[in-house]
């Protein structure tokens, strides 16, 4: 209305378009007759001034606009980089046995999941299956240092150059479960005991039957051979048997019997080499053992059935196996320690001992006896020894688990542990029965070689119980065992129990350190 009074026209068109935000800009475009006129903010187009300043910024950040892409796309790459980095990083650390994850934190946390008496059993089960289950999945747990050198460690034990005198004895994998899963996680591990397997299928003593006795980092348990039964196990083991022929494009016959195309090199004159066969366990350097019993409804005073379940065991299992280990030593199952006297011992080793000379395999397994170590005095000892040379079996393992209670407590273990160890039937692994295994090593080996039995024949000594030290492996050899096997250490150390040993073990030997004896 007052532009059409004073007869002008409106201000120009880029000011109504908001270029010039000044009110000074737009007095200075205005006709002269409105010059002097003071224009209210309320009718300013643009009340608030932009400085040089804003323009300038203004049009930097015009340019910044235009080379975000490139910005953005660096900036992704680097962010993309780094979370892959961390990927990668945290895959190698979670699946390396070496890492702190598996010695400190992951046994912690299982048996922070599966707490109290009646988690020890699941949690066991839970363990085997999880390394199982990532084995098959392509992402197994093993040592990325690479191997040991074979020059430290490896050693010749039942006619097989081995990587490692260290082995797992039965009680792991007691169905033969994750048998590649553990043969991959350690290449320390020389020799892998699976079972113990009964004719047929049985599920043990009922009710909480393992306890862990955590002050003294052992264990007691009472599962009274509870096996899927030998037709499964062997049903598991030529699985691997056929499916390692598929990949080789080879038959089964021939893996079984150790006879492979790569296993006949020829010489540069043409002469045939007649190389060493390929081990049941399918891995050069390691061997598979299997331990089996007799079956809880089995009667221990009827000794023709129970040769009987051993011989079936033996047919069943013997093609797969490297060695077969006897139990007859076991507190779980009634009766059977009796069997571990002169004459039943030897009966049922010679049987077994025939039964796996008649396996259809180029290579037969060897057999080993399992024995107690509370048949500890000089006339025990004498009698097994004597079982082992009149029925020729290759190997002794001392010791199973004890049933005597006496020095069995860590210092300091009261409540619901020491009420355990007093009250709970049960053979009782783990430190405290290192001590009383490695003096029993020691007195079989003199006991052996005074039958004349030595090295040099072949009735080995291995020891199993309590170990859990580098320095341990190396005493317990010096007192005459070939071989050192562990379990209960790994319960509480981890999967990469074995190689940290080994590791340990290589360090003394590379060193030249003496090992101070224990009494």
């Amino acid at each position: 209305m007052l532009f059409r009074q004073l007869g002008t026209s409106p201000l120009p068109a880029a000011a109504a378009a908001g270029i010039y935000a000044s009110p000074h800009i737009l007095r200075s475009r205005a006709p002269a007759c409105l010059r002097q006129f003071h224009i209210p903010p309320q009718l300013r187009p643009f009340p608030q001034r932009i400085s040089l300043a804003a323009r300038v910024t203004s049009r930097a950040a015009s340019t910044a606009v235009s080379s975000s892409p490139t910005v953005k796309r660096l900036r992704n790459l680097i962010l993309t980089t780094a979370l892959l980095a961390s990927l990668a990083g945290g895959y190698i650390l979670a699946t390396d046995t070496r890492s702190s994850l598996h010695t400190y934190l992951v046994p912690p946390l299982i048996r922070l999941l599966f707490p109290g008496p009646a988690g020890a059993e699941p949690a066991h089960a839970f363990g085997v299956r999880v390394l199982s289950r990532l084995y098959s999945l392509h992402i197994p747990l093993h040592d990325r240092s690479g191997f040991l050198n074979p020059c430290h460690l490896s050693i010749t034990l039942f006619g097989h150059p081995l990587t490692s005198p260290l082995g797992i004895p039965a009680g792991l994998d007691k169905h033969a479960e994750a048998v590649d899963a553990l043969f991959a996680a350690d290449p320390a591990l020389g020799i892998l005991e699976v079972g113990c397997v009964t004719p047929k299928p049985q599920p043990g003593n009922p009710g909480v039957r393992v306890w862990r006795l955590k002050g003294s980092e052992g264990m007691l348990n009472r599962y009274g051979f509870n096996s899927v039964g030998s037709v499964e196990v062997a049903r598991r083991l030529r699985e691997r048997v056929r499916k390692f022929a598929a990949e080789h494009h080879v038959l089964a016959r021939d893996v079984m019997d150790g006879l492979l195309p790569d296993d006949l090199p020829q010489n540069t004159d043409g002469v045939v080499q007649q190389p060493l066969p390929l081990p049941a366990s399918l891995i050069p350097g390691r061997l598979l053992a299997v331990q089996i019993g007799k079956n809880a409804t089995t009667p221990a005073d009827n000794l023709p059935r129970v040769v009987e379940d051993y011989i079936s065991c033996v047919n069943t299992l013997g093609p797969y196996a490297d060695l077969l280990v006897v139990n007859v030593s076991s507190p779980n199952t009634p009766g059977l320690r009796t069997l571990q006297s002169r004459a039943p011992l030897t009966q049922i080793l010679s049987a077994v001992v025939d039964a796996a000379e008649k396996v259809p395999r180029r290579v037969k397994p060897k057999v080993l006896v399992k024995v107690s170590p509370d048949e500890d005095t000089q006339a025990q000892i004498a009698d097994i020894c004597a079982a082992i040379a009149d029925s020729g079996v290759s190997g002794v393992i001392v010791a199973n688990t004890t049933t005597r209670r006496k020095g069995l407590l860590g210092v300091g273990v009261a409540g619901e542990e020491e009420r355990v160890v007093k009250e709970e039937a049960g053979g009782v692994s783990g430190p405290t029965l290192y001590p009383r295994m490695r003096e029993l090593v020691g007195r079989y080996r003199r006991e052996l070689d005074e039958m004349g039995l030595g090295d040099g024949v072949g009735v080995v000594v291995v020891g199993c119980g309590g170990v859990r030290r580098g320095d341990q492996v190396v005493e317990v050899m010096n007192r005459g065992a070939a071989g050192v096997w562990i379990y209960t250490g790994m319960v509480y150390g981890g999967v990469g129990t074995l190689g940290r040993v080994a590791r340990e073990v290589r360090k003394i030997v590379r060193t030249g350190k003496q090992v101070e004896q224990g009494k």
